[in-house]
């Protein structure tokens, strides 16, 4: 059996891993970095011909993960069947369209082949037993965004793939161990996103954010919580509705039609009552002029993009940077050379396509909402929920803290390998 890393090889971004035996040919995650700063092209993983992969499964919806699965529609009739949850495939669908009207020419496909992506991917549940050529694979809950999953791969030798992973529980979410033990595996293939970084206490951040909320809207400010579509603003709204925020709640964007998709899908969700009660709570943005009048009144306002690269959120920063009652709270994950981590780090806003950067008035603070594993969790996984005594390939993670991990692992007496994009793994033997 070989694996083939072909993205997320010490950096965040464009995930793929191949698996091979024996001509059978399974591709986990294609996806793709988003281009930031002064650099907008899109990166991809190293190219794999359509005709050479049997099967793509995709781990989660978001693009780190599945922006590329569209390449594959470009030469038609020679795709391969692509598998995931429903709601990944649901969730993949909107952000990709997204993507191509963010990147323009950038993209190298169009609506169109999102479009056949979507309407070819084949839906399957946890649990569920696919078999392509001489492999088998399943999926079980990664408890990372609703639908996500871990992969299992049986061949000659038995393969796990993380994709993105939290072991707690969230508002939104059970954590992955809510789905039993973990399967034996001989190799593990993991992110290690937050290495080096251990989360807070998810309630005592809650409580926090919504303190800081009471704070701006009672000296009369507007709060701008910039979120994913995606489970982030989901998240932060039931935070709000869980601690009794008194004051008005609004959201914008493409998170609205994330909403309706995640209330049509109780059974990857861990509170559907409670998400519905968060979700009714709140007032829907449905206008520009909606947005010129809420921008100037206190409340608070949810709205995509996490990063402050699009959507509503650039215009709401423009207009809420500049009040020194206002507030920003950042809970959202901010890549470098990204306007969000520019805001947090230098304390100025560099608007996207504008050319010049903004003084900011308004008070930013940041709060952690991560959807992955911190450091004692990771630890946990490796050292008390895998079985057996697997080679563990560590993805998904900035290259200095994934070396750092890898020699403490090593000293817990655990075989782990750092990989560059390319690099290959003979498991059990040569693969003709």
């Amino acid at each position: 059996m070989r694996i083939r890393v072909l993205g997320a090889a010490r950096e965040v971004g464009r995930s793929a891993v191949l698996v091979e035996q024996d001509g059978s040919r399974i591709l986990m995650d294609y996806g793709v970095s988003v281009g930031t700063g002064r650099n907008k092209d899109p990166a991809f993983p190293i190219h794999v011909r359509p005709r050479d992969v049997g099967a793509l499964v995709i781990t989660h919806a978001h693009l780190d993960h599945s922006g590329a699965a569209p390449l594959f529609e470009v030469d038609p009739g020679r795709s391969p069947a692509i598998y995931a949850t429903s709601p990944t495939v649901r969730l993949s669908e909107l952000l990709l369209h997204d993507f191509v009207k963010v990147t323009g020419d950038a993209s190298p496909f169009t609506d169109y082949e999102v479009a056949k992506f979507a309407e070819g991917a084949r839906a399957i549940d946890y649990g569920e037993e696919v078999r392509i050529g001489d492999l088998t694979f399943r999926l079980t809950n990664a408890g990372h965004v609703p639908g996500s999953a871990m992969i299992y791969v049986e061949g000659s030798r038995r393969i796990l793939y993380t994709g993105d992973m939290n072991r707690s529980d969230t508002e939104l979410l059970r954590g992955y161990g809510d789905g039993g033990p973990l399967p034996e595996a001989d190799v593990v293939i993991a992110e290690s996103t937050y290495s080096q970084t251990q989360h807070p206490s998810r309630d005592e951040e809650e409580r926090a954010l919504v303190e800081y909320a009471k704070e701006v809207v009672e000296r009369k400010g507007t709060l701008l919580i910039p979120a994913f579509a995606v489970g982030r603003a989901q998240e932060v709204a039931m935070a709000l509705r869980r601690h009794r925020f008194p004051h008005r709640v609004y959201m914008d964007g493409m998170a609205l039609k994330v909403n309706e998709l995640m209330t049509s899908i109780p059974d990857y969700v861990r509170d559907p009552e409670a998400l519905e009660d968060a979700l009714n709570s709140l007032e829907y943005v449905n206008s520009w002029g909606m947005r010129k009048r809420i921008v100037e009144e206190p409340g608070v306002i949810i709205s995509p993009a996490g990063m402050l690269v699009g959507g509503a959120s650039i215009f709401y920063s423009k207009r809420i940077s500049e009040g020194d009652r206002n507030g920003v709270a950042i809970v959202a994950y901010q890549a470098p050379e990204t306007p969000g981590r520019k805001l947090l780090e230098k304390g100025e806003l560099e608007v996207p396509d504008e050319g010049k950067k903004r003084r900011v008035k308004a008070e930013v603070r940041r709060f952690d909402f991560s959807s992955h594993s911190g450091r004692d969790e990771l630890l946990k996984f490796f050292t008390e929920d895998i079985r057996g005594d697997p080679l563990i390939i560590l993805v998904h993670g900035d290259e200095e803290p994934m070396l750092k991990f890898a020699e403490e692992l090593r000293g817990k007496g655990l075989k782990v390998e750092v990989p560059t994009a390319g690099q290959e793994f003979e498991i059990g033997g040569a693969v003709p």
